[in-house]
């Protein structure tokens, strides 16, 4: 059987905000003229060799997709490193900071208090 085209058939659909492919091979039949020496053997090659290839397309598609997320989990590691190293520590220093003001206040307010004349 021979083909007059092939062509590549392509869906995608988001995991985890990551576009992930699926991509199949569309073979469409074509006539082909009677060869003398077609033989059952050479059919089964042929048969073969296809689904090779396209096992061969689902496997890049999946290297892809592979590397796709391989490359978000990097990033996302990044962020959160910057915000285990960076953000937090900030933001646990302007805490101390808040509560030492409030304490400071609440001090204050108590010697204004106990001070104060009736």
């Amino acid at each position: 059987m021979r083909y007059a085209t092939a062509e590549l058939e392509t869906r995608g659909h988001s995991v985890l905000g990551v576009v992930v492919q699926e991509v199949d091979l569309v073979l469409e039949p074509a006539e082909a003229p009677p060869h003398a020496n077609q033989s059952p053997e050479a059919e089964q090659c042929k048969l073969l060799y296809l689904e090779i290839v396209r096992l061969g397309i689902a496997l890049a598609a999946l290297r892809g997709n592979l590397l796709r997320l391989f490359e978000e989990y990097q990033l996302t590691s990044r962020r959160a490193r910057a915000l285990e190293d960076v953000l937090l520590p900030e933001m646990d220093r302007t805490l101390a900071e808040l509560n030492d003001s409030l304490e400071e206040l609440d001090r204050e307010e108590s010697t204004r208090v106990r001070f104060r004349r009736p």
